[in-house]
């Protein structure tokens, strides 16, 4: 009898090294890390498709483009160019990042940029301190916050869209099924606003030669 209870002590105890040894490689070998940093010249357009990543778009007083990727180690990465287009996949590890885990895309970019194409399942977009001139964002969720556009195709399942200047050059559309929508100035465009659940402020226009258009479900639509 006494020695079935040691022989289940050490059982126990033996289950509990295990799981220590389990979390201990979680934290220390799942963790973040730069997978990737790279410097290009004469690019037109950046094409991101990314599952649990947050990209940040900051500004780079020189005509080239770097980029610096975050990830865990068994990541699938891809970083392609062609034809004046960089071309970014990252396939996230399956299971839990318990430290360390800040995935992320960084964007070096000229003061203004041709074309940003993002696909992401989860994290923010951030890219306030460029302009950009043709912006098509689809997201699941994470909030996507811009700077200076002319053109934008933006589609989000939740999370807010705000963007401080909009200079519209072309029809664009933004929707957003659950989340705020709200644009600090705009030029050169009507706007077409609906939500279901939420207020709709927008400034009058009229006569404008291009349409923005913006709907969200459940949340306020704000143009100033």
């Amino acid at each position: 009898m006494k020695d079935k209870k040691e022989s289940k002590k050490a059982f126990f105890i033996l289950l509990a090294i295990s799981i220590i040894v389990v979390v201990s490689i979680l934290i220390f070998e799942k963790g973040s890390k730069v997978l990737n940093q790279s410097k290009y010249e004469d690019l037109d357009k950046i094409v991101i498709d990314s599952e649990l990543s947050n990209i940040e778009v900051k500004f780079l007083d020189t005509d080239s483009v770097s980029i610096l990727i975050y990830g865990k180690e068994n990541d699938e990465l891809s970083v392609k160019e062609e034809d004046k287009t960089l071309t970014i996949k990252k396939t996230s590890t399956k299971g839990v990042c318990i430290l360390n885990c800040d995935d992320k895309i960084i964007l070096y970019l000229p003061k203004e940029f041709e074309r940003l194409d993002i696909t992401t399942q989860m994290g923010n977009i951030d890219a306030k301190e460029v302009i950009i001139n043709d912006v098509n964002i689809k997201s699941k969720i994470g909030n996507v916050n811009l700077g200076t556009i002319k053109s934008a195709n933006i589609e989000t399942e939740i999370g807010n869209v705000t963007i401080e200047n909009f200079e519209g050059e072309f029809d664009s559309y933004i929707k957003t099924d659950t989340g705020n929508v709200t644009i600090r100035k705009t030029k050169n465009l009507d706007v077409e606003a609906k939500t279901n659940s939420g207020k709709v402020n927008v400034k009058e226009t009229k006569d404008n030669d291009y349409v923005l258009t913006i709907e969200t479900n459940v949340g306020n639509i704000k143009v100033k």
